[in-house]
């Protein structure tokens, strides 16, 4: 921790003014409350109880309130967890169907990651010349079984 040094914080001068802002405003607070008959008490006012009995008084549903609001809310979470669980297993069960690319035993695949602006010609032309791919788009897109490219996929090419 740093050491503060205290003369020159003293001789600054907003400190000096807000120190005195500060001193103005608790013996305003002071003499306010010595006039109205005597200092706060220590333990401070005291809050209304929920209820009271013997006499018909007031209820305060505050907590019941939050805890309804809160059983809604949590409810509605749920509601939306459990759609989107829904949405996700149908998804994931329906790329399970296509199935894994096939590739025959011994042939050394490399991927590529489809970048906006590629399409599946752009692509087929820049894996065929760069990784030696000697097959057509067609295969190209059948091997990773799919009928078009999106961005963001990786796509396994075999390499030549």
């Amino acid at each position: 921790m740093a050491d503060v040094d205290w003369r020159e914080m003293l001789r600054n001068r907003w400190m000096l003014a807000g120190l005195g802002v500060a001193a103005a405003a608790g013996l305003f607070v002071l003499v306010r409350r010595q006039r109205a008959g005597g200092a706060a008490p220590a333990t401070g006012s005291q809050a209304s109880p929920a209820y009271s009995s013997g006499s018909i008084g007031t209820f305060d549903s505050t907590g019941t309130d939050v805890a309804s609001w809160l059983g809604s809310y949590s409810g509605n979470l749920q509601n939306q967890l459990d759609e989107y669980k829904a949405t996700l297993t149908d998804t994931l069960a329906g790329a399970g169907a296509m199935g894994a690319p096939y590739i025959p035993a011994g042939v050394r695949t490399t991927t590529y990651l489809v970048r906006p602006g590629d399409t599946a010609d752009s692509i087929w032309s820049s894996v065929s010349k760069a990784w030696g791919f000697s097959g057509s788009k067609e295969q190209l897109l059948t091997l990773n079984r799919i009928k078009d490219v999106s961005v963001g996929q990786h796509l396994l090419v075999p390499m030549g």
